[in-house]
């Protein structure tokens, strides 16, 4: 059995391992995890209905009442057909759908009415991932019995069994060290602020059915922006990527964060000529072609704000989410 890479490109870690993976000449099968297709947000609208209908290749989801968990930032809202809940962690999660163990791969028994046809019609790449992930998220990776979660440590599983050149994850201990603190900084900085904005913009408009405050997203986007400061500052600086001379993998997970703003029209880009060089030097490192197949999807995210939202949903999820900003 080969290396099976467990995917869904809407999300920026797996969009830094298909990248990677792509680049590097990696042999896998992608097995391509839709988690939005056939589960949670809504359907899109029928032709004919006056609507704008997504270009084709992009896939949005469908209607479904499931329980299902909604991360942002430090707030895990859990949804059911019943009552929506709260519940605070203390570090900052993933900003996309993490499906229930009753959809991918559980063994238990689902217990609501409609959970059965939906099961029967959730793509099999999912309930392989479930399998695959004992976190039951992705990315996810199989490489014959041996299975493994979590974006670094998959990057990391990479390059050391595929030998990739050295710039991605340097030999030289300072330079690796230079990889791994900007690894540990990125996720309480630049992932803890990036994400935001497609909330801010595109998913809770979505659900609540109005367009949020300009204060929400400027707020959103200063604390964004000193992210940014940080990072020209201390691992940019004046060099062509951030250990230096070649990309690595710190310049990889930095950008496809960075480029969750720009899919729903915040170009961080357009201000900051160093960081717009920057960004046009990874794409030039892996392949422009690579780069923008990889960001289509989160590119295309606005078009998100054509599908139709089951009411049930909407009416429980909508207070939920408006409460979170106050």
């Amino acid at each position: 059995m080969g290396l099976e890479l467990y995917l869904d490109l809407l999300s920026q870690p797996c969009r830094s391992i298909y990248i990677f993976a792509r680049s590097n000449n990696i042999p896998f099968e992608f097995k391509h995890v839709e988690l939005f297709k056939d589960s949670v947000l809504g359907k899109k609208p029928a032709a004919g209905s006056g609507a704008e209908q997504p270009r084709a290749g992009l896939r949005f989801p469908h209607v479904c009442s499931l329980p299902c968990f909604l991360t942002v930032d430090t707030l895990l809202v859990e949804v059911t057909p019943q009552s929506p809940t709260i519940h605070t962690v203390c570090v900052p999660v993933s900003i996309y759908i993490s499906v229930p163990p009753t959809i991918l791969g559980s063994d238990q028994e689902p217990t609501t009415p409609d959970t059965t046809d939906v099961k029967q019609n959730w793509p099999s790449n999912s309930e392989g991932a479930g399998k695959v992930s004992l976190l039951k998220k992705v990315p996810a990776l199989k490489d014959g019995d041996f299975t493994l979660a979590e974006c670094t440590a998959i990057l990391l599983y990479l390059s050391r069994k595929y030998n990739t050149p050295d710039h991605w994850y340097p030999s030289d201990i300072q330079k690796r060290a230079r990889v791994d603190e900007y690894l540990s900084w990125h996720h309480a900085n630049i992932r803890a602020n990036a994400p935001k904005t497609m909330w801010i913009k595109v998913l809770i408009p979505l659900f609540t059915g109005q367009p949020l405050p300009s204060e929400k997203l400027q707020e959103v986007m200063e604390g964004l922006s000193t992210s940014l400061k940080q990072f020209e500052e201390r691992f940019l600086q004046d060099k062509a990527f951030i250990i230096g001379s070649e990309i690595s993998l710190a310049d990889l997970v930095a950008i496809v964060e960075l480029m969750q703003p720009v899919g729903v029209g915040c170009d961080i880009f357009e201000d900051r000529p160093r960081l717009r060089e920057w960004r046009r030097r990874v794409e030039d490192a892996v392949g422009k072609e690579l780069f923008f197949q990889a960001h289509e999807m989160i590119l295309n995210i606005k078009e998100l704000s054509n599908i139709q939202i089951d009411p049930q949903l909407k009416e429980q999820l909508a207070p939920v989410l408006m409460k979170m900003l106050k």
